[in-house]
């Protein structure tokens, strides 16, 4: 919609690249820092249609690890830092 509307992106920040889920506390993003493929079935696709237009995705993590033992499937950093 920006690209449409004309405005000059050099990056777009991508929040929840690590998939979100709604705990008793409230939304919360899934610390586990990997790709959630589940949340971007088609994030290579989309990163290189931005690449097209010299755009890059602005994803970060932070030293925050959470138990999601029973979200990851794969390398699970609480269980490596344990």
């Amino acid at each position: 919609m920006m690209k449409s509307a004309g405005v000059k992106l050099s990056g777009i920040w991508m929040q929840d690249w690590v998939g979100q889920h709604k705990f008793p506390e409230g939304t919360r993003l899934l610390w586990n820092w990997a790709l959630n493929r589940e949340w971007y079935p088609e994030w290579d696709r989309m990163v290189d249609e931005w690449a097209k237009d010299n755009v890059k995705p602005l994803v970060y993590f932070n030293p925050y690890i959470a138990n999601l033992t029973e979200f990851v499937t794969g390398q699970n950093l609480f269980q490596e830092g344990c």
